[in-house]
């Protein structure tokens, strides 16, 4: 089990090249964040690794200029994944980046090159 706090850009060829492109698999020169090996494993037990990635989706996808052409092409990568399921996602983290005066965090806040202010069970809202 990998545990990874993934801020990515809201773009789908970054998400699905940098977690589930074949060359981009942990342990190779030109590794991201491909934790499952996906690309490199049987995943559907047929004994061919080959067929077990979306690769060509998103080799296809980079270079079509087609918007609706490209959209197709990570659809049917998507959809390669659930019928695979090389990961579950197990939570989507919504950081805080914004507050109103008004809110007590409950804490000071370090000023870092990026605010993320996360809520807990000190959080409240005071009096207005």
């Amino acid at each position: 089990m990998v545990l990874y706090n993934a801020a990515r850009p809201p773009f789908t060829g970054v998400v699905l090249t940098q977690w589930y492109h074949s060359s981009t698999i942990v342990g190779k020169k030109t590794a991201m964040t491909n934790f499952s090996h996906y690309g490199d494993v049987d995943a559907d037990g047929d004994g061919e690794v080959a067929d077990n990635n979306i690769d060509r989706f998103i080799d296809q996808a980079e270079y079509e200029m087609d918007t609706e052409k490209q959209n197709q092409l990570y659809k049917e990568a998507q959809l390669q994944l659930l019928r695979d399921l090389p990961a579950i996602p197990i939570r989507t983290y919504y950081p805080v980046l914004m507050r109103q005066p008004y809110v007590d965090l409950g804490y000071e806040p370090k000023q870092t090159m990026i605010y993320l202010y996360h809520l807990n069970e000190k959080t409240c809202i005071l009096k207005q």
